[in-house]
């Protein structure tokens, strides 16, 4: 009698038979037996997961199929090629290929949002995307363009008839604004800071001989000379009128 044979373990494939039966009855005039068992590598996966580093997030996982101990036939390239035109940047491509284990290979691809800084210099175009290669994505803000702005007072002399009592003064100063813009979702990082200085400086109201003052429009407190004042980017130019 020839015994049971159970076949035995090979990680990561199946026998097609788990066992070899036994076989009685054998004796001097028995033909030898051979029984060959044919073991076929098991299905295998390997994972590629995409991750948004910044909000912590999926983007997508992709499967691939195969079987044990084959070479796992996939490339990241395109899909990173992809991300990148919606504004990602790469942080790690942890792919690394090999071949299909016992287990599901589980690989990570790591982006972060990528950004842009808006300034004078280099200022958001409105209504056009940020991301030249994603046309229906995000665009930049209607406020992102006009990032350097002037404010002028004009000091007027005149005479109560309105006419030129003495020549005017005239004082500009520039505000400068910039911003940081997530180029994956169009939305303010860091929202536009204005930077210049704000203090207009006072004026004393020239003599006229012969004349005195009678009204001073605004920024006065003797309501003869002009005070100096502090304006801001939201300002809008303006005159102050000094009536002798």
């Amino acid at each position: 009698t020839f015994v049971e044979v159970v076949s035995p373990t090979i990680v990561g494939y199946t026998p097609d038979k788990g066992v070899v039966n036994a076989v009685e009855g054998i004796n001097q005039d028995s033909k030898n037996l051979e029984t060959t068992v044919i073991y076929t590598a098991n299905a295998a996966k390997a994972e590629i997961i995409y991750v948004d580093e910044t909000t912590g997030k999926q983007l997508e996982t992709a499967v691939v199929d195969g079987k044990y101990n084959e070479t796992i036939n996939y490339s990241t390239a395109d899909k990173i090629k992809y991300y990148e035109s919606l504004g990602y940047e790469l942080v790690k491509d942890g792919y690394v290929g090999g071949e299909f284990g016992e287990d599901t290979k589980t690989f990570y691809v790591t982006f972060k949002h990528g950004t842009v800084v808006v300034n004078p210099e280099a200022p958001g175009k409105p209504d056009e995307p940020i991301n030249p290669d994603n046309p229906d994505g995000p665009k930049y803000p209607a406020d992102s363009a006009n990032l350097n702005k002037d404010v002028t007072n004009t000091i007027h002399y005149v005479y109560a008839d309105g006419t030129t009592a003495k020549p005017g003064h005239t004082q500009t100063l520039t505000f400068v604004g910039s911003g940081v813009i997530d180029k994956v979702t169009g939305q303010w990082i860091t929202p536009i800071t204005w930077t210049g200085n704000g203090n207009l400086t006072g004026e004393k109201t020239p003599v006229v001989e012969g004349y005195h003052v009678v009204r001073v429009s605004r920024d006065s407190t003797d309501n003869i000379n002009v005070d100096g004042t502090t304006v801001n980017h939201e300002t809008n130019d303006y005159t102050v009128t000094v009536s002798y």
